[in-house]
């Protein structure tokens, strides 16, 4: 398994060293450095590019972290299957398959190579993730079958003719089976910010130029300060701290016996707004259990329990249901047949034929087949069916008919009803409280089942989902087009006798509303539903085909488990917000700054070392102790998206920043006759000063948890940073490294002064939520106009 791993990382680690060196922002910062060198500043260029190299170095180890904790964790869910090689029986994992081992598959299994059948008992696949054709397929010794099909019904044995990296789906998804670093919502909101703010580069760039040229300035300088503002406003760690957070959240989550196969689903799971959610062996117990035989006349009672065990001994697939009627029959002998039928959830019913006469059975849903009943058997069937479902048992019918197609209802003749075999699946007992949680949060919850509306009504009773009148049957659910669905499921119907098919469609409009749409299921009939979801959520001891397709997994199969990982996206998100607004601020402030010089008629104050300082102080640190030790705060699935709630405070806050930094350069110009160095370096001290206070306000902002401990280490770090920053300016040769140069104390009085008035009004703005009561304004202001 180790060697594996290795293997894989190493193949990946070429277009992980290709994205990180040829991001925008290296393409950017790498190409003003070597300006500077060119032009004769050696000493910044070459500045630069050390952090430009830095940064790559961590973003690269950073990424092949996050691959090799995903291989890790992915290992865990890894299947294994059961092998025949050279006359010797083995289990093994898929890549370890060989041409011409003869591979056993089952009900649920998701073939993992191409091959040809060489035994087949009532084989039946979906070759919807191949060709997108939900339809199943009947297969037969000979036939080919393709890696990605998934065993619908029946059993199957396939020899190899290919092994896995050669198969005709590894071909098909080789380029996405790369590995791909895949954004989450916020990634894409910041690589979007990263993308205007480079356009907002150019248009300064080209203003200094014209500007340096027209006062007659050298072009090295006009060069200098585009790099600096270069260094300001692109806010390069900020992907690179959301990557750190999400790995960080898949380990955590990991040891909650949540395996996260993809991180952008970390963030996801704390956004879904709509649970899709199948019945049996999630909101149940996977296990049913059987109850009793319910004939439909003294007569019928041997019969039924001889049909019972002719099922069970020519039926291969151990079902759940399978297993739960072991025995049940007691003595009962088995008929000997001569066609079997295996049983699958597209038809929801299996048949054998009786040996040596046209009589046949059929066993699975009575919805199928109560029309071609008698109309005293259907009176009989219907009171007992709705008598059972309102306890939420589940119901197998039994009948027997004199001649027809195994395949093909309509053909059936003479149907007669032999009686009932009822079993029941309790709740899981996590079920009703996690339900609770996900619904004070406003998720919807909808139940998709393929049993009996009056089953699925009772058990969303019982599980205390919110529901409204509407249950939707499959058929019913074919007269509704796509838009009418998406309509309907506003008003928060239950859905049952559902096909595969018909899950993913039901997804399908869920997602047209907008929303994050999760599918939580186990069985290989929810595996279609589960791929189209913005998140799909498997249990681990559910159907393999599902759990490979799967983004989460639940390890312990346990429904409770997903309230543990919403609270840790919860956390996640909220400390990224609280990350997001210290560099949005950083970048805000930088360009009202680089504007106020530019109407000052004065050079941008901070030079690209005095940047790389300030990023030491008021980025990394902060982004260190939160990753360390992450903020929380309630979410709510409605409230506003992550740029939303971060840039009206960062806007503001570096509005005030900006204001007093501006401030300081008229001040210490007028008052202290200043110029040059001494003039921006007074203004550096109030810039740094703010902007390292609004790491204290920024939780308050975002509404995290109260940290009395994180708060006290906060300000006694502010005591640290104060003791470094005075030994830079005390101490020349250190501060020429940052291209601190000394200033003397009236001047840092007065800085200081400043930055205290400064830190005042961004806590009166905090405190009074102006950033956000000013956006809204505006919103509300631009929405009237329009």
């Amino acid at each position: 398994m180790k060697n594996s791993i290795t293997k894989i990382v190493i193949k990946e680690s070429l277009p992980i060293l290709l994205r990180n060196l040829f991001s925008l922002v290296v393409i950017i910062i790498g190409g003003l450095s070597i300006i500077l060198i060119i032009l004769g500043n050696s000493r910044d260029g070459v500045f630069l590019i050390a952090v430009l190299a830095i940064n790559i170095i961590l973003g690269i180890v950073q990424e092949l972290r996050a691959k090799i904790a995903l291989e890790k964790l992915q290992a865990l869910a890894r299947v294994k299957y059961q092998v025949t090689s050279s006359g010797q029986k083995s289990v093994v994992y898929s890549d370890e398959i060989m041409p011409g081992d003869i591979v056993e598959l089952k009900l649920g299994d998701q073939c993992p190579v191409d091959g040809q059948i060489k035994y087949s008992n009532g084989c039946e696949c979906n070759d919807a993730l191949l060709t997108g054709e939900s339809e199943n397929i009947s297969k037969s010794e000979g036939d080919t079958l393709l890696a990605g099909s998934i065993i619908v019904a029946g059993t199957v044995s396939i020899e190899a003719k290919k092994i896995e990296q050669q198969s005709y789906l590894a071909q098909m998804n080789k380029d996405l089976k790369k590995y791909q670093l895949s954004t989450s919502p916020i990634q894409s909101s910041i690589l979007h910010f990263i993308q205007i703010m480079a356009l907002a580069l150019a248009v300064i760039a080209v203003i200094i130029i014209v500007e340096t040229l027209l006062s007659g300035e050298t072009i090295l300088s006009g060069f200098t300060q585009i790099a600096a503002i270069a260094a300001t406003i692109i806010a390069e760690g900020l992907l690179l701290a959301s990557t750190a957070f999400f790995v960080y959240g898949s380990i955590r989550m990991a040891t909650k016996k949540v395996l996260v196969q993809q991180i952008n689903a970390i963030e996801k799971l704390g956004r879904m707004a709509i649970v899709c959610i199948d019945k049996t062996g999630t909101l149940t117990q996977n296990s049913p259990v059987f109850d009793e035989f319910i004939a439909y006349d003294s007569d019928s009672d041997k019969r039924l329990r001889q049909y019972t065990a002719t099922y069970l001994t020519n039926e291969s697939s151990q079902t759940a249901t399978n297993n739960a009627l072991g025995g049940c029959a007691g003595d009962a002998r088995a008929l000997k047949t001569s066609e079997l039928l295996a049983f699958s959830s597209a038809r929801k019913y299996s048949a054998f034929r009786i040996f040596g006469s046209s009589n046949f059975v059929v066993i699975g849903a009575s919805e199928n087949f109560i029309h071609k009943l008698g109309a005293e058997q259907q009176k009989w069937l219907n009171a007992k069916i709705q008598e059972l479902s309102k306890s939420a048992k589940r119901v197998l019918f039994v009948a027997r008919a004199d001649s027809g197609k195994l395949d093909d209802i309509s053909t059936i003749k003479g149907l007669e009803l032999v009686g009932l075999v009822v079993l029941s699946n309790p709740l899981k007992a996590s079920t009703a409280s996690t339900i609770s949680v996900l619904q004070n949060r406003g998720v919807q919850v909808v139940v998709i089942s393929g049993d009996s509306q009056q089953t699925v009504l009772a058990i969303a009773n019982l599980a205390k989902i919110n529901h409204g009148k509407d249950v939707i049957t499959g058929p019913m659910l074919d007269k509704i087009n796509d838009a009418e669905l998406a309509i309907l499921l506003t008003h928060k119907p239950l859905f049952a006798r559902i096909l595969p098919a018909q899950k993913q469609r039901i997804v399908e409009a869920a997602q047209a509303s907008g929303a994050i749409v999760a599918m939580i299921g186990d069985g290989a009939n929810d595996a279609l539903a589960i791929k189209k979801a913005d998140i799909g959520i498997a249990m681990f001891d559910g159907a393999p085909a599902t759990r490979q397709i799967a983004d989460v997994v639940l390890i312990n199969n346990s429904f409770s488990a997903i309230p543990k990982g919403i609270e840790l996206s919860d956390s996640i998100i909220t400390t990224l917000e609280m990350v997001a607004c210290l560099f949005f601020t950083r970048v805000w402030s930088g360009i009202l700054i680089i504007f106020g010089s530019l109407v000052l008629a004065s050079d941008y104050p901070f030079s690209p070392r005095n940047i790389t300082l300030l990023n030491i102080f008021i980025i990394s640190f902060p982004l260190l102790l939160w990753l360390l030790q992450p903020r929380h705060r309630d979410r709510s699935v409605n409230e506003l998206s992550f740029l939303q709630r971060t840039l009206p405070f960062s806007i503001m806050n570096a509005l005030i920043i900006a204001t007093f930094s501006l401030l300081s350069l008229i001040l210490l110009k007028s008052l202290l006759l200043l110029d040059g160095t001494a003039l921006n370096m007074g203004t550096l001290v109030i810039f740094m000063v703010m902007s390292i206070y609004s790491i204290a306000i920024i939780p308050d902002t975002i509404g995290a948890d109260k940290s009395a401990a994180q708060q006290r280490i906060i300000y006694g770090s502010f005591v640290g940073i104060a003791l470094v920053v005075s030994g830079l300016f005390m101490f020349p040769t250190l501060g020429s490294i940052f291209s601190i140069e000394p200033i003397s104390l009236e001047v840092a009085g007065l800085a200081l002064a400043i930055s205290i008035f400064g830190m005042g009004a961004q806590y009166l703005a905090m405190r009074i939520n102006l950033g956000n009561r000013l956006w809204l304004r505006l919103k509300n202001t631009s929405g009237k106009t329009s």
